[in-house]
């Protein structure tokens, strides 16, 4: 009898083993299926593109002109006139060194103020300077000076670039100023010239810095 049921009980539990086993493999792979692993996307910060530099501009279209100018003090010492330069920015601004060949008494240094369309501008406010003391009464207003040296132009946005070009020429000797036409347009210039001869001088002088000043009108 136990020969008998031995190979029974074996016929009977290798089937239930066998589906036991596919049931749990059937399952294992259900659940894979049904929860895959879910990854969330990295997150990065894309840089934010960056504005270029502001590029000089092309040159300014002019329709206000500045030919006149308070002459305040001339001296033979470029190291004196740059002097008072310092002093007299720091209350009124837009002074700057004019050079000047005088022939026969030699090489002088003005210290200019001022943009002025006329005379009578440019009269009313050297009065009004000399009766507040801040310029003396030897300051006066000479005859027109319509030419100027343009260094470089720059747009209406480029303010501090143009500040910071003043600042780079100061380091190389020269003394040079701003105009902001009516346009929006910002001109670093030097000097303030009664004819182009005197104007030349000073290009030829600018040219042997490595720059390349144009002689156009204030």
């Amino acid at each position: 009898m136990k020969r008998i049921l031995l190979p029974s009980l074996a016929i009977v539990l290798i089937p239930l083993c066998l589906l036991a086993s596919y049931g749990k493999s059937n399952v294992l792979q259900r659940e894979i299926k049904r929860s895959p692993l879910i990854v969330a996307p990295l997150t990065t910060t894309t840089p934010q593109p960056q504005a270029p530099p502001a590029a000089p501009g092309k040159g300014c279209a002019k329709n206000t002109f500045y030919p006149f100018t308070i002459h305040i003090l001339s001296s033979q010492s470029l190291a004196d006139a740059r002097r008072s330069m310092e002093r007299l920015n720091a209350s009124l601004g837009k002074v700057f060194i004019t050079k000047t060949d005088l022939g026969a008494t030699g090489i002088w240094y003005r210290l200019d103020y001022g943009l002025f369309s006329t005379a009578k501008d440019a009269v009313s406010k050297m009065r009004e300077l000399q009766r507040k003391g801040i310029i003396d009464s030897g300051a006066f207003l000479g005859s027109p000076t319509p030419y100027t040296l343009e260094l470089v132009t720059f747009d209406a946005q480029s303010h501090k670039q143009a500040q910071q070009e003043i600042g780079r020429l100061k380091d190389l000797g020269v003394a040079s100023y701003l105009i902001e036409e009516n346009e929006g347009c910002l001109r670093v210039v030097v000097g303030a010239f009664p004819d182009m001869k005197s104007a030349k001088m000073v290009q030829s002088d600018l040219s042997k810095l490595g720059l390349n000043p144009t002689i156009t009108k204030r």
